[in-house]
């Protein structure tokens, strides 16, 4: 199978750089990949990341009730992030803007649909029309009273003002309270709060549908805080002279030897998951029985992807089937497995794996001509009844239907 592998990262002072790579080196554990020097103001920007996606988790979380049956996006963590925080100052932006609005309303509220363009065409024509507020329990006496028979106009009244509108300059009466004319009619204001309303709907929807993204930023921050961790450890080596800094892949059973050892020389360690886009190295932990495939990878120069299926088992089945179809001769395949292991006793000490190999091709094409009755070329009726084979197996047709039922599967 392929061996699960870890991310590492070693952190050292630069004047134990040397020393470092030759106890990896003995340890024989970690994959090196490439060094680097970690920068100084690296967890202070770390930092800032984590309180970033915190926020949007608690927004994510604020969110939670509007959310229904949805499902997670396929978005990096940081482009969640970044979104989640953009609606949010949507949302701000809106309710200001509406807070402003409301006001700007309820000061036109009393005065209705009224059109500046009309009073800025009436001052154009020498007639000026003031607007004015009133407290109700001041709108009486005879001051008041000559005012409104006197051609002032009441637009709205409630339980405690009255507005309206009176031509030329207002008089002087306790309580009347000049009012600016409108920028604009009732009609646009209300139609910028409603357009405000859909924006932040539109705003908490979106955020609504990120609420099942919170478990994937929970796991982003935890990697930051991993990796703001790392960093401090890194700028505090850094008191003591340059750091430098080795990343690699180990199997994960092999993490453990390297803690031990990072313990001894006095390294910091950072282990994690790989990353979706890092590819790390193959390791096959295969059986014993298994390892001579591994002459036919080298050789063909092909090795299973790390987040591929491991498919040694299968590919060394099928490839001794076939060896054994082509040779297809049960005497050449004992000559050939003759010749192995006197080769290998003569070289006992060369590597096992291809003797192994091509032994067990050797009793496959043994298999196979005992099967279909091959010895040496040999016509059948000269062979012994024992050395004959199977007889469904002479057939052509039989042949090619075991074929296509071989390729199929």
């Amino acid at each position: 199978m392929i061996t699960p592998m870890k991310k590492v990262t070693v952190l050292c002072v630069e004047s134990a750089r040397g020393e470092t790579v030759e106890a990896l080196r003995a340890l024989g554990v970690l994959h090196v990949v490439h060094g680097a020097t970690p920068a100084g103001a690296a967890s202070a920007a770390t930092a800032e990341a984590i309180e970033r996606v915190e926020k949007a988790r608690r927004i994510l979380a604020e969110a939670a009730a509007a959310a229904s049956d949805r499902q997670p996006s396929t978005s990096r963590p940081e482009e969640i992030v970044e979104r989640v925080l953009a609606l949010d100052a949507q949302r701000e932006a809106c309710a200001k803007r509406l807070a402003e609005l409301r006001t700007e309303e309820e000061a036109q509220e009393a005065f209705g649909e009224f059109d500046p363009a009309q009073l800025r065409a009436f001052a154009e024509r020498g007639a000026k029309v003031s607007l004015f507020r009133i407290a109700r329990k001041a709108a009486s006496g005879p001051a008041w009273e000559s005012f409104v028979h006197g051609g002032a106009a009441v637009l709205a009244e409630n339980a405690g003002h009255i507005a309206g509108y009176a031509l030329g300059d207002l008089p002087e009466i306790a309580g009347l309270e000049p009012v600016a004319p409108p920028a604009r009619r009732l009609s646009e204001v209300r139609g910028d709060i409603a357009a405000a309303e859909r924006e932040t709907f539109v705003a908490n929807e979106a955020l609504a549908a990120a609420v099942p993204d919170a478990a994937a930023l929970a796991e982003y921050a935890e990697s930051l805080e991993g990796t703001r961790e790392f960093q401090r450890v890194g700028e505090s080596l850094a008191a003591h002279g340059a750091v430098a800094s080795l990343d690699g892949f180990l199997p994960v059973e092999k993490v453990a030897a390297l803690e031990r050892a990072a313990d001894k020389h006095g390294w910091a360690l950072w282990v994690r998951d790989p990353a979706p886009d890092e590819k790390p190295p193959v390791l096959l932990s295969l059986p014993r029985w298994l390892r001579p495939v591994t002459v036919l990878f080298e050789g063909l120069g092909i090795l299973p992807g790390y987040r591929e299926v491991d498919a040694s088992s299968v590919f060394l089945a099928f490839f001794s089937l076939f060896f054994a179809m082509i040779l297809g001769d049960a005497g050449y395949g004992a000559l050939m497995l003759l010749t192995v292991l006197l080769l290998r006793r003569k070289f006992p000490k060369a590597n096992a794996k291809p003797f192994w190999l091509f032994g067990l091709f050797g009793v496959a094409t043994i298999i196979w001509g005992a099967l279909t009755g091959a010895w040496f070329g040999i016509e059948a009726e000269h062979l012994p009844r024992l050395l004959r084979g199977v007889p469904w197996l002479k057939e052509q047709s039989n042949i090619m239907w075991l074929c296509f039922l071989i390729g199929a599967i």
